[in-house]
């Protein structure tokens, strides 16, 4: 249970007569998600998805979204600002070079939502959302294995297979 003591209650009523506002308590519902499909990290680099959405009157408020990926091991793998110049509901983009993941698999997208209605500004800690991108296969596919091949190829194929 948190205890008030009275120059807390004093700082609120000062706040309040002032016309500023605190920020929404932890237990809020927060006005932004983010989340992503499960993916797979393919040899080399490449663009890689997720959503966003927030759920705020754009007549009321300027904002600001920033959203971060990090990877399993904990090593941030992209950093995205949304303004209030975006739409609100969006799909963001996020470039990952296999080379720079050193730990494949659960993936967390978090952030933080600012927001101002030209008076006040609060700024609101996005719930995490954690989605996996799992390493590609590491079999690798013959030249043969792929039907685009046409018949005249089979003879390369078969010499291939024998290796």
């Amino acid at each position: 249970m948190r205890r008030i003591t009275l120059g807390t209650l004093a700082a609120a009523l000062t706040l309040g007569l002032a016309g500023i506002t605190p920020a929404a308590p932890a237990s809020a519902a927060v006005p932004a998600s983010v989340s992503a499909p499960a993916q797979r990290l393919v040899s080399g680099c490449s663009w890689y998805t997720y959503h966003y959405q927030i759920d705020i009157d754009p007549s009321q408020y300027d904002w600001l979204l920033q959203v971060m990926v990090t990877d399993a091991g904990g090593t941030n793998q992209a950093f995205q600002f949304f303004t209030d110049t975006d739409p609100l509901r969006g799909t963001g983009r996020f470039q990952l070079c296999s080379k720079n993941v050193h730990a494949p698999g659960r993936f967390s997208l978090t952030g933080e939502l600012d927001l101002s209605d030209g008076v006040n500004q609060t700024a609101t800690t996005l719930t995490p959302f954690y989605f996996q991108i799992t390493p590609a296969s590491t079999k690798k596919a013959g030249k043969c294995s792929k039907p685009k091949y046409a018949k005249h190829h089979k003879k390369k194929c078969r010499k291939a297979k024998r290796r």
